[in-house]
């Protein structure tokens, strides 16, 4: 049962030819953002952090491509799970209701459908990404990296599959959820660290933006994104220099000058998943959705 509702949420999706142009639009903001206004100032201010040196815009792109990947990743998921409310809104969840499927089966078949669409179209941007960073010039970041990044895109889809399901349900109406959507596609880039480096938010800002799951998606992103060009550029640079430049840029999480490991960051992302999920069931199981 529940891989026959993966099937008709896939089905569902894939003929919504607006709905995956729409997944796309947070992404096509940030490119056209960073080719007008944000390339040469993010360039500048790194050549002026560590020098023009080999391999600088290499890494300049690529932190730029990991935020477009990171977007991805939250947006996509919004636009599947519009699904649910559209369900809702049309008094289908009634249907499934009267079937012998759980309610935590039934919530997991909507996550199911979010994160292979979501790590779909996430692994494209991915390719896409490192097409274009041939055509300055470098190869593909190693395969360990890429394998990294694959493991990342999915970890992250299930996270926001989790935290946007739990909102449409205790959302009451597409219409709200629809808003939402556009909000957080707004949102995203700043959150992430992606339309201005987070080196210049305010430190208590930077911190609120630290607790929410989306800097550890984006940071854990970058750190493979990235690995590669920051080894080559900051091969024999003191390390004060790299750090500064981690830091600035958004590839550490800190909170009142503690910096968040990467394992902690990725239970971080498993624990929101979890809760999520959680909450979903308790509130399907404990009140009348439709």
């Amino acid at each position: 049962m529940v891989l026959k509702l993966i099937e008709r949420n896939l089905k569902r999706y894939l003929k919504d030819t607006m709905g995956v142009f729409f997944s796309f639009l947070s992404v096509i903001m940030v490119i056209i953002m960073y080719a007008v206004f944000l390339g040469d100032n993010t360039l500048n201010s790194v050549k002026a952090s560590v020098g023009d040196i080999p391999y600088v815009d290499g890494m300049v792109m690529a932190w730029l491509m990991a935020g477009i990947v990171f977007i991805s990743t939250v947006t996509v998921p919004i636009s599947v799970l519009g699904l649910f409310s559209e369900d809702r809104s049309a008094k289908t969840l009634n249907d499934f209701y009267t079937s012998p499927i759980s309610r935590s089966s039934f919530i997991l078949s909507y996550l199911l459908s979010s994160l292979i669409i979501t790590t779909i179209m996430s692994s494209l941007n991915f390719i896409l990404g490192q097409l274009y960073i041939l055509t300055l010039g470098y190869s593909f970041i190693p395969l360990v990296d890429i394998i990294t990044v694959f493991a990342i895109i999915i970890l992250c889809s299930l996270t926001y599959s989790s935290l946007f399901f739990f909102l449409a349900l205790i959302m009451k109406s597409a219409k709200a959820f629809g808003s939402l959507g556009s909000i957080v596609g707004t949102l995203i880039g700043f959150f992430g660290g992606i339309y201005v480096p987070i080196g210049v938010i305010s430190s208590s800002i930077a911190n609120l933006i630290h607790v929410l799951p989306f800097s550890y998606g984006v940071t854990l992103m970058r750190l493979a994104y990235m690995k590669w060009f920051m080894g080559q550029v900051f091969d024999g640079a003191p390390e004060g220099v790299r750090s500064g430049f981690e830091s600035f840029f958004g590839l550490t999480v800190e909170i009142q000058g503690w910096s968040m490991p990467v394992f902690i960051m990725i239970l971080g992302l498993m624990f929101y998943t979890l809760l999520f999920y959680g909450l979903s069931v308790f509130v399907m199981n404990t009140k009348k959705v439709v």
